[in-house]
């Protein structure tokens, strides 16, 4: 196929490898499973074609299997920026709670460049069936020990489906249900799920039994709180609304046996509605993805909004140290750091080295009004906090550093960060190997390097400190271990 797609030279590509080989509902064989290669055939294609976007979707599963790491590989290769998220259906316009994976890519994008849109979308509240069916489900009342439809009589729905008991998990959904609530029943998914249902809920993920009642054999059983048969059951077309597709819809399938049969399909002849609708993304989680897409595809910015990000206070005594700067500059700097992590944070990168390289691909960079001056600015400042990062995870902890005080009371009169920089010292077990003379030596150089400005005067100093040992000193074993690794680190 991945010729024939090419030739169309499409704009995006759309696609749901199966789910089966990683579904929770299935046997999750993973990899073993040959639908697996399917996801590598998702990747061939994008690859051969090479449209602007592509969108996987599929269940949270998939990303620790082999064949979703190499359908990755391809596409990187091929150019295209990702983003991986997981989204839940009922925070998109639908009233069903489905988590879905998405593996979004754009050519010549940052990873992480889909999500502010995407969360731009994402509703304030869950989506409840309540919002998409206001008049389904029945108010139950608690009276006394057990619980009935109205507060004088009780009204018994016909059941369909297979037997079903009263479960723990549906006493614990009645105990915390307060004196009465809107309700219905939905066939549990698991032996841990309750089958009465809240409609002030979004509703759990549809499956191929969610349209099963507790069955015509069901009777309540001595010292149960309810009886299952007042509850409503949803029908095929509510269970249809609740998923985000339009009231009546048709899910009859004309020739499905000869289309299925023509295909060399195994298994039964043609599926079930039901099934149709469990295999199916809910409708607005679809129409959200493609307005991301489209509002990126027209330059428009993401606006989604997070508590402002705050510049750590280690971080600008570091600068103040080590570029000597005035308190003005330093101010520009710290209000140009802030700007340049309001465009790059929501990708969700792992750190700012990795936000710096991002940096000129962010929409907000390549699509904004800033001039090459101010760009320049404000990667300086990131590439800066980046610098800093990796010093700091060289330091010890906080709570190593109020151990090496302990032994070490001088620590307790230092600068905060000279501090942190002698308690890596006394850490070091190389270290203590030393001469008490030369250990006392090494601390003043660290001492004298930090007053000097050294950003990184333990361990990653691009410049070896001058501590005038002879060439035998120098090469021995002996020699203080922080120079031997400064040597490494160059």
């Amino acid at each position: 196929m991945a010729p024939d797609i090419a030739e169309l030279n499409p704009d995006v590509i759309v696609g749901g490898p199966p789910c089966q080989p990683w579904s929770k509902a299935g046997p999750k064989v993973g990899d073993a499973d040959l639908r697996a290669r399917l996801t590598e055939a998702f990747g061939i294609i994008v690859a051969a074609a090479g449209p602007r976007y592509f969108v996987l979707e599929n269940v949270p599963q998939i990303r620790g299997s082999v064949a979703f790491r190499r359908m990755k590989h391809m596409v990187r290769r091929a150019g295209y920026g990702l983003t991986e998220m997981v989204v839940n259906a009922s925070e998109f316009g639908s009233a069903q709670s489905r988590d879905r994976f998405l593996c979004v890519g754009a050519v010549d994008e940052a990873d992480g460049w889909f999500r502010d849109y995407m969360l731009e979308t994402k509703s304030a509240q869950p989506m409840t069936v309540a919002d998409i069916l206001p008049d389904f489900g029945v108010e139950l009342y608690r009276r006394d020990s057990h619980w009935v439809s109205t507060p004088d009589a009780n009204h018994v729905v016909p059941q369909r489906g297979r037997g079903h008991r009263l479960k723990d998990a549906d006493n614990r959904v009645l105990k915390k249900a307060g004196d009465s609530f809107k309700a219905y029943w939905r066939y549990p998914g698991g032996t841990s799920s309750a089958g009465i249902r809240r409609t002030d809920e979004p509703m759990p993920t549809i499956i191929k039994s969610s349209a099963g009642g507790p069955g015509q054999s069901y009777r309540p059983r001595k010292g149960d709180a309810i009886d299952l048969r007042l509850l409503p059951i949803p029908t095929l077309d509510e269970l249809s609304q609740v998923a985000g597709f339009p009231r009546g819809w048709d899910w009859s399938v004309r020739d499905g046996r000869k289309k299925r049969a023509k295909a060399g399909c195994d298994g039964d002849e043609e599926l079930s509605p039901i099934e149709m609708l469990a295999n199916a993304v809910p409708p607005p989680l679809a129409a959200a993805i493609g307005r991301a897409l489209n509002a990126h595809a027209t330059k428009r910015i993401p606006v989604v909004a997070r508590p402002d990000w705050q510049v750590p206070e280690a971080h600008v005594e570091w600068l103040a140290r080590t570029r000597k700067v005035t308190d003005e500059s330093l101010e520009r700097q710290m209000a140009a750091l802030r700007e340049a992590k309001s465009y790059v944070r929501g990708h969700d990168l792992p750190d700012t080295k990795a936000e710096v390289a991002a940096f000129d691909k962010v929409a907000a960079i390549v699509h904004g009004a800033l001039d090459e001056r101010h760009r320049s600015t404000l990667r300086g400042a990131l590439i800066d906090f980046a610098g800093w990062e990796s010093y700091a995870r060289s330091l010890p902890s906080e709570a190593e550093i109020r151990r090496a005080m302990r032994v070490r009371p001088y620590l307790r009169d230092c600068p905060e960060a000279l501090r942190a920089e002698l308690a890596a010292v006394e850490f070091d077990s190389e270290f203590h190997e030393l001469p008490e003379e030369r250990r006392a030596e090494w601390r003043q150089r660290v001492i004298a390097l930090f007053e000097a400005g050294d950003p990184w005067p333990y361990s990653t100093s691009n410049e070896q400190p001058d501590l005038d040992y002879d060439r035998e000193d120098d090469e021995d074993t002996s020699a203080p271990p922080l120079l031997m690794r400064r040597r490494a680190r160059a």
